[in-house]
């Protein structure tokens, strides 16, 4: 379930166009099919794919703000990766979008790229080309770490060395990675064999016990495949945008 505010935040103080789910006007909300899976995921590792269109990025910067005023407070930490700032304006975008009608009393500080509640919750935009950068964040501690377009890293250093920060101190907390991708980029072959994804790309796959290439052990993973028809809202708004991105 969402927090109190997700789902109660009214369609007027949103100005976005309404949207009802049990009889009540809402902001935000998954919609049935990858959506929903990904955000409902009880899974350490979650992969959210497809081509463009299904929401990845939205259920990406929702699946932090789910847990926000779950009475976590300072210990619920996220940070989310792209390689570079630029390339994290899409997603400082759509979380000014939404978080300042669901959180009206959050702060986001653009020269840190970094929100803040006040109950304590903190969320981060962050950067990170190779696996030297892991070096910025060694020793902290993130019990959600995000990753927007992972087939952009040309392989699995950066995103394996952050699963040490990984964590929490705090009792009752979750802790979880998740990414979103396009099949396509420089690493689509280590993030298809991570997943098993080789000539199953078009499906929803869980992994209870992999290993890694010297055979060790690794929590379960799962991937998650979305696909432009799912997102009723965007076909609605801009029908013709499905002959755009097959053009």
């Amino acid at each position: 379930e969402f927090s109190q505010r997700l789902i109660e935040a009214t369609a007027e103080e949103a100005k976005v166009p309404v949207r009802s789910v049990s009889g009540q006007n809402v902001v935000w909300c998954p919609q049935d099919g990858s959506q929903v899976a990904f955000m409902s995921c009880p899974i350490f590792e979650c992969l959210y794919h497809g081509t463009r269109g299904p929401g990845k990025t939205d259920a990406l910067i929702m699946a932090f703000a789910m847990h926000v005023g779950k009475g976590h407070g300072a210990a619920w930490r996220g940070i989310i990766f792209r390689q570079t700032y630029p390339q994290l304006a899409d997603v400082q975008a759509k979380s000014e979008k939404w978080f300042r009608q669901m959180f009206p009393e959050a702060k986001f500080n653009r020269s840190k790229m970094t929100w803040e509640w006040p109950t304590g919750e903190t969320l981060l935009l962050r950067h990170m080309n190779r696996p030297e950068d892991y070096w910025n964040y060694h020793g902290h501690e993130y019990p959600f770490i995000g990753w927007e377009e992972l087939t952009n890293w040309a392989d699995d250093r950066c995103f394996k060395s952050m699963f040490a920060c990984c964590r929490s101190s705090t009792i009752g907390v979750p802790k979880m990675i998740r990414a979103t991708t396009n099949p396509y980029g420089v690493g689509h072959n280590w993030v298809k064999d991570r997943y098993a994804l080789h000539g199953r790309w078009w499906t929803t796959i869980v992994l209870d016990n992999p290993v890694d290439s010297e055979g060790r052990a690794e929590p379960p993973r799962c991937s998650i495949h979305g696909h432009i028809d799912e997102n009723l809202i965007l076909l609605a708004a801009d029908p013709d945008y499905k002959r755009t991105v097959t053009a």
